[in-house]
């Protein structure tokens, strides 16, 4: 081979190297930007996933606060629900003492007309017994259905958020799914 020949091929393979070499340089600079990139992401998502769980565990948080203050004040009211019952209560035992004591007096007056009265007078603090003892279940069951209400409310919302909260980070799951197999193609088509 003449030496002008290979003079030539060894220019000619030189510009080919160098091209290949700035090829080879960009390739690299991609690379190292979409590296870059990616770390990029993962930092958001990481932040993303963070302030995901600071906001649900805020949010469980309030919601336990508002479910112990509604339970406080069922039990409050509750509480001054019994103590007036209690009362009530006490006044017609106190009425009825009273009214058994006039019984027994008069009962010495007059036995025999005292007798049919005063088995009319029972009769009769029986029946009001009766409708007050009936009054009183019906409220205790009121105030029973009212605080179970209250209860399913407040597990119904805690639920509702656990779900939302679930559904957002389902999708950002997913998107974390796609940008990775982006990437995944891109390497490979790289």
């Amino acid at each position: 081979m003449d030496s002008k020949v290979i003079e030539e091929i060894k220019r000619h393979f030189d510009v080919v190297v160098e091209s290949l070499r700035s090829d080879i340089k960009l390739i690299a600079e991609g690379h190292i930007i979409l590296n870059r990139k990616i770390d990029e992401l993962h930092e958001e998502n990481e932040k993303a996933h963070q302030q995901m769980r600071e906001e649900m565990w805020r949010a469980v948080r309030d919601l336990s606060r508002e479910n112990e203050k509604a339970h406080q004040q069922m039990r409050e009211e509750n509480e001054k629900a019994h103590q007036q019952l209690y009362q009530e209560i006490n006044s017609l035992r106190e009425e009825n003492e009273k009214a058994h004591q006039q019984m027994r007096e008069e009962n010495e007056k007059a036995h025999q007309q005292m007798r049919e009265e005063n088995e009319k007078a029972h009769q009769q603090m029986r029946e009001e017994n009766e409708k007050a003892h009936q009054q009183l279940y019906q409220e205790i069951n009121g105030l029973r259905e009212e605080n179970e209400k209250a209860h399913q409310e407040i597990l119904s919302a805690i639920k509702f958020s656990y779900a939302e909260l679930d559904r957002r980070l389902t999708i950002l799951e997913n998107k974390y799914i796609n940008l990775e197999n982006r990437l995944k193609k891109l390497e490979i088509s790289g």
